[in-house]
């Protein structure tokens, strides 16, 4: 089964004395003298700044480093710099570039486009401060907001906003999260939200195209698999290794793998080699790759396919699907229009209910 780990940045030495600390005008835990200067400069560019100081700052012997709301801020004591930590490099998975802008004001970010507002405050910030594009801007419904992730920060824009002021994303309450327990540490309540904030944290990094409407936010099945249902896929939490892995919903719900296939002479198809000599595996719609699987995290999160495209009920002759480990994808050809595929939603009522 393909596994999409959520890579932790290592914050060592938790346990040792907090630093001496200066206020902070945001509630929180006071802001280290160290981080003070680049704290404030990024709050005078984004409203609100990083916000609040999550963690007390920790000396980690080379460096101090303090968690905020939306970032991780690092002072090296050997150059006397500070920095933000590349949360964003390390918890991502990087998308294609778009080839074409969506808007005349649109402008370029190394080789991602960018609507104004964004590329105005990525220029104010600068490359050191925010790091290199990772994803393009993107529209995520189920927050209503348009996302972009770099390197070090991540920045959103209401969706209704008409002043289209720019936002920080929570890569600071990710590390947090996932880092830091609460005052319950219950064993069956640090499990409970090890694997709440890990299902966030993955949802965070997609969308709701991508996952379907949530069915079941954490549910346990008959193994005792932790697990969070969507209408398109099952997430699982793999405890041992800190991951949360898609549950192969398609073999479950009985879809059969097929036999591996030769390359086929057509442009509009890509193949996937998946026997030892390279020769053999499945064919896979360019439209698919390029619309949704290279979207979103590619083959790691979808698992390699099982099947090739055919029609996917008699009874529906203009539908096809392809189908891989984790998921399916649709294809209705009357409307040349492709999509997910919900069978998160049968798995749940024909498995969970």
């Amino acid at each position: 089964m393909a596994i999409f780990l959520l890579t932790v940045v290592m914050l060592s030495g938790c346990d040792d004395a907090p630093l001496p600390v200066t206020p902070t005008p945001i509630p929180g835990k006071p802001v280290a003298p160290q981080l003070v200067g680049l704290y404030e400069t990024i709050a005078g560019i984004i409203p609100g700044g990083l916000g609040a100081a999550r963690s007390d700052a920790v000396d980690e012997g080379e460096q101090i480093r303090q968690i905020f709301d939306s970032g991780v801020l690092i002072y090296d004591k050997a150059s006397g710099v500070t920095f933000l930590a590349p949360v964003g490099k390390e918890q991502v998975a990087p998308e294609p570039p778009s080839k074409d802008p969506e808007g005349p004001t649109w402008r370029q970010i190394g080789e991602y486009w960018a609507p104004a507002a964004i590329a105005n405050a990525y220029d104010a910030l600068g490359e050191s401060v925010v790091g290199r594009p990772l994803t393009n801007y993107r529209y995520h419904a189920a927050k209503q907001r348009f996302e972009m992730y770099f390197e070090n920060l991540g920045m959103y824009i209401w969706k209704d906003d008409p002043y289209n002021q720019v936002y920080l994303l929570p890569y600071g309450a990710w590390v947090y999260a996932e880092r830091v327990p609460s005052q319950d540490n219950s064993p069956q309540a640090n499990i409970a939200r090890d694997a709440t904030e890990a299902f966030n944290a993955w949802e965070d990094r997609l969308t709701l195209e991508f996952t379907g409407e949530e069915i079941a936010p954490l549910i346990t099945d008959a193994q005792g698999h932790i697990l969070r249902v969507y209408a398109n896929v099952v997430l699982e939490w793999d405890q041992e290794h800190g991951a949360v892995r898609l549950v192969p919903v398609p073999l479950k719900l009985g879809v059969e793998r097929e036999n591996l296939e030769p390359r086929l002479d057509n442009d509009r198809m890509m193949f996937l080699p998946l026997d030892e000599s390279g020769t053999l595996g499945h064919n896979i719609p360019r439209f698919f790759w390029d619309n949704i699987i290279s979207k979103y995290s590619g083959i790691d999160v979808f698992g390699v396919p099982i099947m090739e495209l055919s029609v996917k009920d008699k009874s529906e002759p203009d539908v096809y699907w392809q189908c891989f480990e984790n998921l399916c994808i649709e294809y209705d050809s009357g409307t040349s229009t492709a999509s997910i595929a919900p069978l998160g939603r049968q798995y749940y009522e024909r498995f969970l209910k």
